[in-house]
């Protein structure tokens, strides 16, 4: 599926604010050490971690069950990048053989609070899922993964403001 066609379909989209300067968030997002504090499911640890943080860059994070029966990757390519404001990239899941279709994210990050008390307003967005149910699932494993970034940047105090199921 090309980047064009990925953009359509059916979207996860959440917002999600942290006490946290929005460089801050943004670097979680492009540094492989980063990344792979918070970039997998509830049950999931990150094994392995590349991000080439510039528009054409590839990125991979390879994930293992705490239990050690399952085994992923997900992987794809940074399009845009405006820190700290501003990343799209690529995303396709592969689980076991079978490579899932690539999809688009696009992830805002928009100062809300005060040089004394940083605050982040991170609006993420998902495109390319054809169908409502698989969608869901996504959806739910991001809250998850929100959830660990929201502890990897030292806060408890995201505030989930919105999930909107198109």
């Amino acid at each position: 599926m090309s980047t064009t066609e990925a953009d359509r379909g059916i979207a996860v989209e959440i917002e999600q604010e942290f006490a946290a300067a929005s460089d801050r968030v943004f670097a979680f997002w492009t540094e492989p050490e980063a990344l792979a504090r918070w970039f997998a499911p509830v049950g999931y640890t990150t094994v392995a971690a590349e991000a080439d943080a510039r528009p054409g860059g590839a990125w991979r994070l390879d994930f293992r069950s705490d239990d050690g029966r399952h085994a992923y990757t997900e992987r794809g390519a940074f399009l845009e990048l405006d820190p700290p404001h501003r990343i799209r990239l690529t995303l396709t899941q592969v689980d076991g053989g079978q490579s899932n279709p690539e999809t688009v994210v696009t992830v805002e990050f928009d100062e809300v609070g005060t040089p004394d008390a940083p605050r982040t307003r991170m609006t993420f967005r998902q495109t390319g899922y054809a169908d409502v149910e698989r969608r869901d699932q996504i959806a739910e494993g991001w809250r998850g993964c929100f959830a660990k970034l929201e502890r990897a940047l030292g806060t408890n105090d995201s505030q989930q403001v919105s999930i909107d199921k198109r």
